[in-house]
């Protein structure tokens, strides 16, 4: 009988193991075995986007020195492999130190709600995953839950939305039956208080610029000020010039208020180059009417001379 690796822990290690593998080592008392790290598989779903190399190499140290405190969490699949739930970090922390095998708690569920439970938590307790990565994870598990396109899960989310806030009926129950497992991972996951403030921040993270994702997910940045600095992207300064003025903005850290100031300047020159090309263009055709006034007929000179006169401080 496998040794039951849970047995005699403090308070201090619970906290450090977090919630989730805790609740799975209650539901599979001595369920602890030893996998060979070969015969584990990623799940079919995003569970990770960014991962620091550092944190991984530092708990590898840790690992060599004090043993693996807690299991990785799979479940086994048909073919006889082992899906990863929970421990991508303590895997590649094995690989890093040349582990054939790793300890695991293998759990036997066909319930994948439960298991996008044990894997959101176990990550939010770990490491706190980044907007980015929390919207990414949502999405991906319920185009594989549902079974759909990325394209299609988008138009399904807003649609949910509008039955949410009773702004469209339907009797469609396909569709019905999706609303239903929307609200059920959401309420697992507890990230959002409704399908709507997912969509909202779904909608925001997905049409932010790639160098403002690669700062959330380095933790560089805030979502709130990524949010207020996309705004620049909306300008017609050329993407060479968005970009450098993305990336300088990261580098000083802006607040909130800094970074609404920075577009706001950022947009202002842009609208002054606007004004003086206009302006160019503007001289260019009142050159070209001055040529061909004494063309015009009388008619034609009057209306000229009334626009003259409405400038009346030329």
């Amino acid at each position: 009988m496998a040794k039951n690796r849970f047995a005699g822990m403090t308070e201090h290690m619970k906290k450090a193991i977090g919630n989730s593998d805790l609740q799975v080592a209650k539901k599979n008392k001595n369920a602890v075995i030893e996998i060979d790290i070969k015969e584990i598989i990623n799940p079919p779903f995003h569970d990770r986007y960014s991962v620091n190399t550092t944190s991984i190499k530092e708990l590898a140290e840790d690992i060599s020195l004090h043993g693996l405190i807690n299991p990785i969490t799979v479940r086994k699949t048909q073919d006889g492999k082992f899906q990863r739930i929970s421990g991508y970090r303590r895997v590649e922390a094995f690989k890093l130190l040349n582990k054939k095998s790793i300890p695991a708690i293998s759990i036997e569920t066909n319930n994948d709600i439960e298991v996008l439970e044990i894997m959101f938590s176990e990550n939010k307790h770990r490491e706190n995953p980044s907007e980015y990565d929390i919207i990414i994870f949502h999405l991906e598990a319920l185009a594989y839950i549902m079974n759909e396109t990325e394209q299609n899960l988008k138009s399904i989310i807003s649609q949910a939305r509008k039955i949410e806030q009773g702004s469209l009926t339907t009797e469609d129950k396909d569709l019905l039956k999706k609303v239903d497992q929307i609200k059920e991972l959401l309420g697992k996951t507890k990230s959002f208080s409704s399908i709507n403030s997912f969509y909202q921040k779904m909608t925001n993270i997905l049409a932010l610029n790639q160098i403002l994702i690669s700062a959330i997910q380095d933790r560089t940045l805030y979502y709130t000020i990524a949010i207020e600095l996309n705004k620049a992207t909306k300008s017609n300064k050329s993407k060479n010039e968005i970009e450098e003025f993305l990336k300088k903005s990261i580098m000083k850290n802006y607040s909130l208020s800094e970074a609404k100031k920075a577009v706001k300047e950022f947009i202002k020159v842009e609208n002054l180059d606007q004004i003086e090309e206009r302006r160019v263009l503007l001289t260019r055709k009142i050159k070209k009417l001055l040529n061909e006034i004494k063309n015009c007929s009388v008619s034609e000179i009057e209306r000229i001379e009334n626009l003259v006169k409405s400038f009346g401080h030329l």
